[in-house]
């Protein structure tokens, strides 16, 4: 599965048989196969509906729009309808056009959808805003794009308003409690201030879900790093914090704290993607922070990989110090199947030796260096080291770097595709410990 940022909300989902692409209304996409098209609108604000969207059933031969009821189809406007076309689709709910069908869907309903031999299950959740939320299950994943569905909190709100916009967002948040969604697109929003957070805190604690993206960021990159650091905040406040700035935070209302950081570490948070940027993830898939109690899964994988082409390891590295000091610093990642079984790991290295070469670009402020990156035999080239890498830079730039380098063993060519498809700069070539590297890196 390939997910591609659009732009603002807008982002569209790549599966086996099927695109999904959800809130579009500014921004390139890139050319789509012929397999079927299922494009979502959440409501009709004009930062997430473009009616540019209507062309894509002139450019494609299978086009499916799924539209809230806000978003109006009178004669004259966007699609062009006449006047019995308008009162099919407003008494039925759907209706066929060209080669594409139209459907308009109400806020907490359940429905089937089919193009081709493709069918979604969708299920509407009511915004917090205008239109609806969707919750869309196919068979190779489940996904939910939240639209204005938020913990919209304003300063300048009267207090009811800002308690019914919690109660609201609660209860319509607490019905997907027991659904496993593999990934979410979820709105967060500098312009709340203080109360960015509300909503991104809440859905994490109360949902089941594994990847996690943000849109309705205004171009405000370091929204999810400092969510993050608002957690670790907030928790650390609650337990030991100093009275007064116990007091003042709850006095402002910030002092909810609803997730911990271990939940946090179980759950892939995406730093905001550049528009036009393409993540590939796989469900089932769960990328995390490696605990203490992995060291046996991970030393067996380190182990496995002795002796395999290019592996320039032994029975003495990597050691279970390096386990031990990578957990410690919180630099440790594994990459764990549906049968919670580890199937990768890639660690984020310090080594001073490797930070001062000269081979390095001079105009990187703060680059961290990957290491240790080791895939299970059964789950080699299906681009599972790309996602890993993909998901550790992500960890990267949610922790202020800005650029990427990494050793590899010209003998290792797997490792050299691997960077070469995601279009890491050659640096040169050094010695170090007894052996010959290719220096790699990358802007973030």
């Amino acid at each position: 599965m390939k997910i591609t940022y659009i732009g603002h909300s807008g982002y569209l989902v790549e599966m086996k048989n099927c695109y999904c692409l959800f809130d579009y209304y500014t921004g390139k996409l890139p050319q789509l196969a012929d397999k079927p098209v299922f494009v979502f609108v959440s409501h009709g604000h004009q930062d997430h509906y473009n009616p540019w969207i209507f062309s894509l059933a002139e450019q494609y031969a299978s086009v499916c729009f799924v539209l809230p009821p806000d978003v109006k189809a009178n004669p004259g406007k966007v699609p062009v309808l006449d006047k019995e076309q308008c009162t099919r689709l407003k008494e039925e709910g759907c209706i066929a056009m060209h080669r594409s069908w139209i459907y308009r869907l109400k806020a907490r309903q359940e429905y089937a959808i089919a193009m081709g031999d493709v069918t979604l299950q969708i299920r509407t959740l009511r915004s917090t805003d205008a239109g609806v939320a969707y919750l869309v299950k196919q068979q190779e994943a489940t996904i939910f794009h939240a639209g204005d569905l938020n913990w919209w909190h304003w300063d300048g709100e009267e207090k009811q308003y800002n308690n019914n916009m919690a109660a609201n967002y609660k209860r319509e948040i607490d019905t997907l409690s027991e659904v496993e969604i593999d990934v979410a697109f979820l709105p967060i929003d500098p312009k709340q201030g203080d109360y960015f957070w509300l909503g991104y805190d809440y859905f994490l604690k109360t949902v089941p879900v594994v990847k996690v993206f943000p849109m309705h960021f205004w171009g405000d990159t370091g929204l999810v790093g400092r969510f993050l650091m608002q957690v670790r905040q907030n928790n650390a406040i609650r337990q030991t914090g100093c009275p007064k700035e116990k007091t003042d935070r709850q006095s402002k209302g910030l002092l909810r704290g609803y997730c911990t950081e271990q939940e946090i570490r179980r759950i892939q948070l995406f730093e905001p993607l550049q528009e036009g940027e393409t993540i590939e993830v796989c469900s089932g898939e769960r990328f995390l922070e490696a605990m203490p109690e992995d060291k046996e899964e991970i030393m067996a994988l380190y182990r496995a990989m002795i002796g395999t082409e290019g592996c320039t390891w032994s029975e003495e590295y990597p050691a279970e110090e390096n386990f031990d000091y990578d957990v410690s610093h919180n630099n440790l990642f594994c990459m764990k199947n549906s049968k919670n079984e580890i199937i990768a790991t890639i660690a984020i290295d310090d080594d001073p030796k490797v930070a001062v070469l000269s081979n390095w670009n001079p105009s990187f402020r703060k680059a961290g260096e990957l290491a240790r990156l080791a895939v299970r035999a059964q789950e080699q080239n299906h681009g599972l080291a790309r996602r890993m890498i993909q998901s550790v830079m992500q960890v990267l730039k949610s922790r202020g770097y800005d650029a990427v380098h990494y050793l590899v063993s010209p003998t290792n060519p797997a490792a050299l595709t691997s960077y070469a498809k995601l279009a890491f700069d050659f640096a040169g070539e050094t010695q170090m410990y007894g052996k010959n590297w290719k220096l790699y890196e990358k802007k973030l």
